[in-house]
């Protein structure tokens, strides 16, 4: 999509090196289909920034992929930010950097403020909750460099498939409601939070895709309330192999927002070796729903 314009300084890094002999690229494990990004109402409008369809489907799946909810250009700043918080790895690097600045609310760079409180997001924000008393409950900007697929990779036993395998990198299914509540989502209720994932790079050069789960796979929905519970291997690979059969990977370009809640299970998938996967992270909630905090503005 032209609002997936790179910005003129992207990493250098971003191309994977080409894999050693025994290794397995993160791609082996990362074969779900896309989940196609759709344009955000235009930058204009002046009373919304969602579409009615984009609504619906956070309510009805739990999440929304949605570009164009920010200016380009405000995008392209942010980008160009994080990259100076998160530097690439150089060709000699046998570690990530050390970070560079500030990574949580209020930063210490104009872009990432103005992205975090932006009156289009704050709409989104709005409609989702069906309320403009809205509070920010989390606001972080981090990363994720990917690892070296090296002799320390865990191997498939005998009786196992390389896909079984839980590579590094490789999240099980959760829900992220633990991250800023004591208590589990009642899924049925209305909602209580917006969380968001905006992404700073383009997810097929770096790796590290979100995989959402939609919440009409028939298990999603009754399996929320058990999650604080489950044991066992819940949500990986050989636990819950129906997650992986129905979920879907954020397809994402600078500037892509994932509009997700407490009650999606969703993981994140391995980045590419030697790039950085660089993300905005948010939490908004509802002004009557105090017990979500992270770092207190409310």
């Amino acid at each position: 999509p032209e609002f997936g314009a790179t910005p003129a300084r992207m990493s250098a890094t971003s191309a994977a090196a080409a894999p050693r002999e025994g290794q397995r690229r993160p791609s082996q494990l990362c074969k779900a289909p896309w989940a196609e990004p759709s344009p955000a109402l235009p930058l204009d409008h002046a009373s919304a920034t969602l579409t009615d369809e984009q609504v619906a489907h956070w309510h009805r799946e739990g999440y929304a992929v949605v570009n164009g909810v920010l200016p380009p250009e405000l995008v392209a700043a942010e980008c160009a930010e994080a990259i100076l918080t998160y530097p690439d790895m150089g060709p000699a690097d046998t570690s990530p950097p050390p970070r560079q600045g500030a990574n949580d609310f209020p930063f210490d760079m104009p872009a990432k403020n103005d992205a975090s409180v932006h009156p289009r997001l704050l709409r989104a924000v709005a409609q989702l909750l069906d309320t403009e008393a809205i509070r920010l409950s989390e606001c972080q900007v981090w990363c994720k460099y990917g690892e070296y697929y090296n002799a320390d990779q865990p191997e498939p036993k005998d009786g196992q498939r390389p896909e079984e395998v839980h590579e590094l990198g490789d999240q099980g299914h959760h829900l992220d409601y633990g991250n800023g509540t004591l208590v589990v989502p009642v899924v049925e209720s209305f909602r209580e939070e917006v969380a968001i994932i905006m992404y700073l790079g383009t997810l097929e050069e770096t790796g590290g895709a979100t995989a959402v789960l939609p919440r009409s796979h028939s298990a999603a929905a009754r399996e929320v309330a058990q999650s604080a519970i489950h044991r066992g291997g819940f949500g990986s690979r050989s636990g819950s192999p129906d997650f992986y059969a129905a979920e879907k990977q954020v397809h994402g370009v600078p500037g892509t927002i994932l509009f997700y809640r407490f009650d999606t299970f969703h993981r994140g998938t391995p980045v590419k070796d030697r790039c950085c996967r660089r993300i905005h992270s948010i939490v908004y909630r509802r002004e009557d729903c105090p017990w979500i905090q992270w770092d207190v503005w409310a």
